[in-house]
């Protein structure tokens, strides 16, 4: 065994070539995924030591409603005597400055514990400054982010119209660690409760958060605390939350981010396997002479596969380690590239389960991908050594397709991991595999058509090119799938990126409303719409919102998610299902609605006949409910049961920022309930815009007015810099289909040195051939990209329609790249693969065995 071991290392060192080629190739294809890894494991890492104090608190409950003193005693009693516990309001609002500007922003409303974790330091922190915000026979002071003051222009000490009640800039905030990412969309003001229900702010119906906060003294573990709690309440709408859960909540873009990633990553990783493929293959087919010796002096099956693997391990081991070197080198880089999405910084480093991860992808799945190829060695025989030409191996055993099935499977299974979703991750499989196959089509059926033509320009070299084409389609379709998989990728994330972008642009170039107003109290639409009317202006989509619980389905109880979620699609339900619903009712659809299943209704309900309110819902959320047309939905509001059928599935393109709900109640039901109002304006003028922000506070200061074009903007950057983190990837991707793309051809014409060494010896000059081969691969190369190019707009339209539901949008810049720069590159990469062996000298060339 030692000798064999000793054989398989020497032959590695003298196949220099083969092993540099292997371990390139593995480390850049693993290399996306360990990065990403790295990424994931530094996300991990911050969360969990921040994740006290990023919700200040062990464990807390909340809903959009004060807590009754039943539900409070659920929560104490199994938490026992050893805790305390603080309260928080949170809402937004208008706030004004003595100046007359006005802006959005987030109210905190705090108790002098808070927090029990973390830091929230003021600029002028003292005692007396405490003291100050919580004293109630003091003047109104808040504390607020620097933000505030650079917004509305003001200082320290001046004075801000919050509500009904003006209150004194007492400090700015200098480190807030409870900081969240709705922080950055509306910078916080911190005030004490007692003040904010001074204010007028929280009425019926307004937005408002209220959560009671716990620290726990015992050694109880809080996943276990949340969930008796969670079992013991039968009130849907209440959140029981975790510090963990807080933290998760926060990541949950950063998530998303990263399980699309790991999808492009896979990419990369499929396409660095296709070129470990043949560069195995080639290795095995130079040196299956060798193994007929070794198995004529007594060498048996099994350990002649032994020998490979173990050479095929310590390649794997090799590049993985150098894809962890390259991971954490540049990992720093690829943090920083994304910094901007979250409020604090991330831990750099590397875990023990990173380093694992990377070295079993890389050595089990080198292993994985060799195994097809190395069922081959079962057709060495003796009477090879005899033979003149070396043997074709047949890729059509049992054994053979029942492994590249399985790499296959695995593959699909690695997707769905990677994505944290079954649905997205057999999507992409679903996708990746259709994208395959309608290349190969486009391929074969192209390349089949060039042998029915007979008339082509008297060229030699595109004659002979055109022969090989037709004649090797094993190599001519890999190149083909390699590269236009790369292709597509690269090309479908700027193609989504420009339809979103479209979607988001501002107020001035499109429909979407450039104010969104809320908490209207049905007493002020009417002064309302005056105050729009004197400047001009009108009150757009002005809809009714009713506050509301779910209470049963067809007479069943409606059931809160109970378990913990696994998948994305889990965690979306278990939102979805453990909150309070919000409902509306309108007789019309709006522009961004339209219905896909049922009639909505045009006229309001009839009471007192046999028919219930018809109701329509949103698809999606109907879905992710388990809710079916003709279901009989039954809501609580203000205790009062309402009940409804489902008749109509609507979609709504959410991206228009109209007032638009998963619940609509046909009219006629809800008019006389509690109720708020939501409505936009459309004013151009930036100018114009801020009067308007400013009278409105100024006359009916609990109305909330978000300028869209602020969020969009804040919206756009993050998606500029998550399409930046998957073009990375994509561009990644591309450079492990080039180096398959330069295996393979090199991999051809070290296979077909016998032919070049006749022509040569036939009088062919160096640049004929050279112009040959070109030719060859540069058809491929071009018609590759250019079906990429088609089939990543393809998957945009359905993208854009099936996914973002809205018009497709066609971006030129990427596809015009691809085709020319994209193209050439590839065309040296090309050039540089083929070149050293078509200047090898005729005699060497046909001497070789």
């Amino acid at each position: 065994m030692k000798l064999i071991l000793h054989y398989a290392l020497k032959e590695l060192i003298h196949n220099r070539k083969f092993s540099i080629f292997f371990i390139a190739n593995l480390s850049v294809g693993l290399f996306a995924f360990v990065t990403l890894f790295g990424f994931q494991s530094s996300l991990t890492r911050t969360l969990s030591e921040k994740s006290k104090k990023l919700l200040g608190a062990d464990l807390g409950v909340s809903a959009r409603r004060p807590l009754q003193v039943d539900e409070v005693k659920v929560v104490e009693n199994e938490l026992g005597l050893n805790f305390k516990k603080t309260h928080l309001l949170e809402t937004y609002s208008m706030v004004r400055s003595v100046r007359g500007q006005s802006r959005l922003f987030q109210i905190k409303a705090i108790e002098d514990n808070y927090p029990f974790y973390g830091q929230l330091t003021v600029s002028n922190q003292s005692d007396q400054a405490i003291s100050r915000l919580f004293d109630n026979g003091v003047d109104n002071v808040v504390w607020v982010y620097p933000e505030v003051l650079l917004q509305l222009e003001i200082k320290v000490g001046d004075v801000l119209l919050i509500g009904e009640q003006t209150f004194t800039i007492e400090g700015v905030i200098n480190n807030d660690e409870t900081r969240g990412m709705t922080s950055d969309f509306a910078p916080r003001i911190y005030m004490s409760i007692t003040k904010l229900l001074d204010t007028g702010l929280v009425r019926p119906g307004s937005l408002v958060w209220y959560s009671t906060l716990y620290q726990i003294n015992s050694a109880q573990r809080v996943d276990a605390l949340q969930k008796r709690i969670f079992a013991a309440m039968d009130q849907p709408d209440i959140r029981v939350f975790t510090h963990q859960d807080s933290s998760q909540q926060m990541a949950r873009l950063m998530n998303l981010l990263s399980d699309f990633l790991g999808l492009a990553a896979m990419v990369a990783l499929f396409l660095a396997a296709v070129g470990l493929y043949f560069l195995f293959q080639t290795f095995l087919h130079q040196r299956h002479k060798q193994y007929s010796i070794l198995m004529t002096l007594g060498v048996s099956y099994a350990q002649t596969v032994g020998l490979v693997v173990f050479q095929v391990f310590v390649l794997g081991l090799i590049g993985s380690l150098l894809s962890l070197l390259m991971a954490w080198s540049i990992l720093p880089m690829s943090i920083g590239l994304i910094a901007g999405m979250l409020p604090f910084d991330l831990a750099f480093g590397f875990d023990w389960k990173m380093i694992a991860y990377g070295l079993a992808l890389g050595v089990v799945g080198s292993i994985a991908i060799c195994l097809p190829v190395l069922s081959q060695l079962k057709d060495v025989q003796l009477n090879t050594l005899l033979q003149e030409q070396p043997i074709r191996h047949q890729n059509t055993t049992l054994l053979y397709k029942g492994l590249m099935v399985g790499n296959m499977l695995l593959f699909w299974m690695c997707s769905m991991v990677v994505a944290n979703s079954v649905k997205v991750g057999s999507l992409f499989f679903m996708l990746f595999v259709s994208s395959m196959a309608l290349l190969a089509i486009l391929a074969k059926g192209f390349f089949q058509s060039m042998e029915s033509i007979v008339l082509l320009p008297n060229i030699v070299p595109l004659r002979w090119a055109w022969k090989d084409i037709t004649r090797n389609q094993f190599v001519t379709m890999t190149s083909f799938l390699s590269i236009g998989l790369g292709v597509v990728l690269l090309n479908l994330i700027p193609q989504v990126q420009k339809t979103l972008d479209v979607q988001l642009q501002m107020p001035s170039e499109s429909k979407i409303p450039s104010l969104f107003l809320f908490d209207i109290q049905p007493e002020q639409v009417a002064p309302l719409q005056e105050i729009l009317a004197s400047m001009d202006q009108s009150l757009l989509l002005l809809t009714p919102m009713v506050r509301a619980r779910l209470q049963s389905v067809n007479d069943q109880p409606f059931e809160k998610r109970k378990e913990k979620a696994l998948t994305r699609e889990e965690e979306r339900e278990s939102r979805f299902r453990n909150r309070g619903m919000n409902l509306t009712f309108q007789d019309q659809l709006k522009a961004s609605e339209r219905v896909v299943k049922g009639v909505f209704f045009d006229r309001p309900y009839v009471p007192n006949t046999n028919t219930l309110p018809e109701i329509s819902l949103e698809k999606r959320f109907a879905k992710r409910l388990n809710i079916q047309m003709g279901d009989k939905l039954t809501f609580t509001v203000e205790s009062i049961p309402v009940e409804g059928v489902v008749t109509s599935l609507r979609t709504v393109q959410w991206t228009t920022f109209e007032p638009n709900f998963f619940i609509i109640f046909q009219p006629g039901v809800l008019e006389k309930a509690p109720k708020t109002f939501l409505a936009a304006a459309n004013v151009e003028d930036q100018d114009m815009k801020n009067q308007l922000q400013n009278t409105i506070v100024h006359s009916l200061p609990n109305i909330s007015v978000l300028d869209v074009s602020r969020v969009v903007a804040q919206l756009k950057s993050i998606m500029d810099q998550m399409a930046k983190a998957l073009q990375a990837m994509a561009f990644l991707c591309l450079l492990a289909g080039v180096m398959v793309l330069y295996l393979i051809a090199n991999y051809h014409t070290r296979l077909r040195q016998k032919d070049i060494g006749l022509l040569k010896a036939l009088g062919a000059s160096f640049g004929l051939i050279q112009k040959t081969f070109l030719w060859q691969f540069g058809l491929i190369v071009w018609f590759a990209c250019l079906s990429g190019v088609g089939i990543s707009m393809i998957l945009s339209i359905v993208l854009s329609h099936f996914i973002f539901e809205s018009m497709y949008v066609f971006s030129w810049v990427s596809p015009l790249i691809t085709l020319t720069v994209g193209a050439l590159v590839m065309m040296g990469i090309i050039y540089m693969a083929i070149a050293k062996t078509l200047k090898v000298s005729v005699v060497e060339l046909l001497t070789r065995v």
